[in-house]
């Protein structure tokens, strides 16, 4: 797996091009699991740098949330992975999309299997900062290395899969994301001024 990772590092685009031309559910089924493992070994770092944390939840519950949170963390990532890219390159160059259901299919199935070659260096680095934790410049350093692979990477993919321009595959799923953050942000907004009027959500004290 580190030859892996040091050929995402140093030849990202061979890597990619050689796994779209031969895909194997098998690898990335291995890697996505991997990936699991080192998000597992990351936030058990963070976790016990942070003693806080037993003045909210049980030692149990918190060393519980290290086993459970890393799979459904993943699994949310490859789904909106996939539901941006394919939404993104609907509104921005639907001439590129397949047209038959089987062909779309096919192209989801893709998506699935190149996802994990995609975040595995961002996983990578990421673990690599976990016993920084409170210091916040190599934390950021680490997480913009690990960002800049990611964008590297899925630009690569979608650019090979689609044949859309760079241009279109880094910026169609970027603007879906926004937009849905943009959604998520209002929903939440109306949910707590509902809250509050009903008064379900206490209010704040005022300092004065």
């Amino acid at each position: 797996m580190l030859s892996l990772l040091r050929a995402l590092l140093f030849r990202p685009h061979a890597i990619l091009e050689h796994l779209l031309k031969n895909p194997s559910p098998e690898a990335s089924s291995r890697l996505g699991f991997l990936i699991i493992v080192l998000t597992m070994i990351d936030t058990a770092i963070m976790v016990g740098m942070s003693p806080k944390l037993d003045t909210y939840v049980s030692p149990m519950i918190k060393w519980l949330l290290v086993l459970i949170l890393p799979p459904i963390e993943y699994l949310i990532q490859r789904f909106f992975f996939v539901l941006t890219s394919r939404l993104g390159l609907l509104m921005f160059a639907s001439d590129k999309m397949p047209r038959t259901p089987e062909e779309r299919q096919e192209k989801t199935r893709q998506l699935k299997l190149v996802f994990p070659y995609i975040i595995y260096p961002m996983a990578f680095f990421s673990l690599l900062a976990a016993p920084f934790y409170g210091i916040v410049f190599v934390q950021d350093w680490f997480f913009i290395l690990g960002m800049v692979y990611y964008f590297l990477l899925s630009v690569f993919a979608l650019r090979t899969m689609y044949g859309v321009s760079s241009n279109v595959a880094f910026w169609s799923p970027i603007l879906v994301q926004f937009i849905v953050f943009i959604v998520i942000a209002v929903l939440l907004t109306i949910l707590v001024m509902i809250g509050l009027l009903a008064g379900v959500i206490p209010e704040l004290p005022n300092p004065m």
